[in-house]
């Protein structure tokens, strides 16, 4: 289940990009044809920021997904399903402040609207194929980074209802003929 989440949701990120300089989801794959992605890394947390402080192993701005401990209980028929929580952290990188009259205001609030940019995307978001399902994206949680140098570890958490089938005997479909007919049954 989380790798089925990890690759749906880093597709649907892919589709945030950068429209006349605002992070801007995009699900139409011909509006996103020669724009520039928002989001250039995608991965596992893994404690990343600690690393760059000896170098940038990762283009910014990034996502990193990081699960929190699913508690599953069974609904019958090797059925188990959970609430998942899942925090992303958005890693960005800027050294402009905020303070009013600094030129670079706009630069180093630009976090904030990659982050809007990434609700957009996430809010109502599902995924369901046949086997594993993962019901409407709902925001969680917002933690902003505010003890970071030229590097900023925002973090957003979401939940979201899974139910994970991958253990059941998938029924196949019957291929029989349907038979109408008009009558006594039988004859």
């Amino acid at each position: 289940m989380r790798k089925i989440l990890f690759l749906n949701i880093a597709e649907r990120l892919e589709q945030v990009v950068w429209i006349d300089g605002i992070p801007t989801f995009e699900p139409d794959a011909e509006k996103r044809t020669g724009k520039r992605p928002v989001f250039l890394h995608f991965d596992l947390w893994n404690e990343n920021i600690a690393q760059l402080t000896k170098q940038r192993p990762f283009p910014t701005p990034a996502v990193f997904f990081e699960f929190e401990p699913v508690r599953w209980s069974y609904a019958g028929q090797r059925v188990r399903e959970a609430d998942v929580v899942l925090r992303l952290h958005v890693i960005t990188t800027t050294v402009a402040t905020a303070e009013a009259g600094n030129r670079y205001r706009d630069k180093a609030l630009e976090r904030f609207d990659i982050i809007d940019a990434l609700t957009q995307a996430l809010l109502g978001f599902s995924y369901d194929d046949g086997i594993r399902q993962a019901g409407t994206m709902r925001a969680y949680e917002s933690a902003t980074d505010h003890d970071h140098g030229e590097v900023c570890e925002d973090i957003e958490s979401w939940v979201t209802h899974c139910r994970d089938a991958v253990g059941c005997d998938i029924p196949q479909p019957t291929t029989h003929p349907l038979r109408l007919g008009i009558g006594t049954p039988g004859k």
